[in-house]
């Protein structure tokens, strides 16, 4: 019985999954839809797999993708754009590891960076 169980719960799982490949080649990929964003050297991409077309976006690294909305750090600065348009918007605030979601980005950064002490040590 404990088999089956096992087995009834595996199994969706193992049925939806599927590889794939896009022929690309890159660093730290991050998926939303049918949308991956990726480094390749300095340079950020966006694979979009129903096209199967791979854009160009410009110099930065650590990709986030939320629907059209690339968030990434290039040069120390928090950058994003929209992947339709790729208009790079600059948010001015120093940090890494962006994460995008709706219309908030989050990341982390270093108390020098922003010039201030919140913990007075």
């Amino acid at each position: 019985m404990r088999y089956l169980f096992a087995l009834l719960l595996c199994l969706p799982l193992a049925s939806a999954l599927f590889v794939q490949s896009t022929g690309q080649t890159g660093d730290h990929p991050r998926l939303y839809g049918d949308l991956i964003a990726y480094e390749r050297g300095n340079e950020l991409h966006v694979f979009d797999i129903s096209k199967k077309e791979d854009i160009l976006i410009g110099n930065g690294r650590d990709p986030s993708i939320f629907a059209y909305t690339l968030a990434f750090e290039s040069d120390g600065v928090i950058k994003y754009t929209n992947v339709r348009d790729k208009v790079i918007i600059t948010t001015n605030a120093s940090g890494q590891h962006p994460s995008v979601y709706s219309d908030s980005i989050v990341f982390s950064t270093r108390e020098s960076d922003l010039g201030v002490d919140f913990s007075n040590d």
